[in-house]
This record gives C-alpha cells, structure tokens and sequence, in this order.
C-alpha cells in the first residue's frame, strides 16, 4: 500500500506466477514465430533451424529450455551466461512458482522453509527477515517486483542475444513497445 511500511500484498503470488508465464509465452512464441518463418522462406539452413526449434521445445526441464533458447538465437552459438544473474534469478523465479504451485506441505517439518524456497530467497532478496513463514516473505511486493524485473531482464537480454527488437526499449514503436 503506497505510503504504508507493510511490504504485504495478496496479489503477489498471482504476481509471480504471471510473470513466469509472460516470459514461457514469450519463449514459446518465439520458437513458433521461427518455425513458420523458417517453413514459409523455405531457408537453406531451414533443417538446421526446425532441428534447433524441435531440441528446445523437448527439453524437459525449465532450465534446459532456457539454455537452449538463448544459444538456440545466439549468432555467436553462446547463449544465456549460467552462472550470471539473469539466468540465476529466472531459476529461481520458476522455481518459487513451482513451489507456489505444487506446495505440498508434508515435504518439509512446519517450522522450515521447503529448499526451493529458500533457494529463492537469497536471489529475491526482499527486505524481510528470513524468520519468518516463507508464504510470509514470498507474498512481500518486493519479491513480486523482483519477479518483475527478472521478466523484463530475461527478455531485454534475449533480445540482445538475438539482435531482435528490446520490446522494453524506447527505440522500439508502437505497438511493439510495452
């Protein structure tokens, strides 16, 4: 609430679960805008780019999936840096909202956070102490603004990676410009 303290809000875990689902349709989005092209143009490289498209959507893990996004679009074959922030704080961020999503509260004793969570945690950073419930700390607007962030970090850096349009940039027009 603007002008209180209270670093609380309901909308929080909606928050984060959005975000992560802003930046898996980005991704997915992506990858199917690259098939049709790659089809429609009818490309010398176009096996090489369907086979690419086809080895990112198969990987069964969030974080395999975001590797392979971000090298998959790199001209230079490198990628996402896995040991950099942006990469470190996406984890986290599906992370937390798997724990959101698929809590389940036999998977720890009451008085301990779940590991993902507290994993979650240091990357987030809130202002809040570390004593309390995690579902506490979790629904602090400073956590949803770090997911925010996260979000819009990830795609400005795919969108260096690849040489494509920032969408968060000034340059771009509108209606491309969020």
């Amino acid at each position: 609430m603007k002008g209180s303290s209270f670093d609380s809000c309901r909308y929080c875990f909606p928050a984060i679960i959005m975000f992560c689902t802003a930046f898996e349709s980005y991704l997915n989005e992506t990858i199917e805008f690259s098939r049709t092209l790659a089809i429609k143009q009818d490309t010398n490289n176009k096996e090489s780019i369907l086979k690419r498209i086809d080895d990112i959507k198969k990987a069964k893990e969030i974080k395999d999936k975001i590797k392979l996004f971000y090298k998959g679009y790199d001209s230079e074959d490198v990628g996402i840096d896995t040991n950099g922030s942006t990469y470190q704080n996406l984890i986290a961020l599906f992370r937390l909202r798997n724990e959101i999503i698929h809590y389940s509260p036999d998977m720890t004793a009451g008085n301990k956070w779940p590991i993902r969570t507290k994993e979650a945690f240091f990357k987030s950073n809130p202002k809040i102490k570390e004593n309390t419930t995690w579902t506490t700390t979790f629904g602090a607007v400073s956590v949803a603004k770090w997911a925010h962030d996260t979000t819009i970090a990830a795609i400005r850096l795919f969108a260096k990676i690849s040489g494509s349009q920032d969408p968060f940039g000034e340059e771009t027009p509108y209606p491309w410009h969020w």
